[in-house]
């Protein structure tokens, strides 16, 4: 089981290209399974997790993205779909608010 506070390590020993992830705080686990690439940014940002070098832990991610979308294919499946909603939602919310922001400006004239 994976506990807030533990580092995880990755990348081969013998290889130059290793990272550590440390997360802080356990909400981490589901924002990650999901919400995909964007709540695992979102998280960084809220400080759910650190790494000492995020530019060698998104390139071991790159480097086997094929591989972590094929062992996990049901939650990559619901992440992009959950991708989908959120950028239907938005783009709904972003034009609910210009045809709001047309209708004060053209009754301030």
């Amino acid at each position: 089981m994976l506990l807030p506070g533990r580092t995880l390590t990755f990348g081969d020993v013998r290889s130059e290209l290793r990272a550590q992830l440390r997360v802080h705080r356990e909400r981490f686990f589901s924002r990650a399974l999901l919400g995909g690439d964007t709540a695992i940014g979102e998280a960084y940002m809220d400080a759910d997790w650190s790494t000492p070098d995020l530019v060698s832990l998104m390139r071991l991610a790159v480097r086997n993205l094929a591989q972590l979308e094929k062992s996990n294919s049901f939650f990559s499946s619901l992440s992009r779909f959950a991708d989908r909603l959120r950028r239907s939602w938005r783009s709904r919310t972003r034009s609910s608010h210009r045809s709001a922001a047309s209708l004060t400006a053209s009754a301030t004239f």
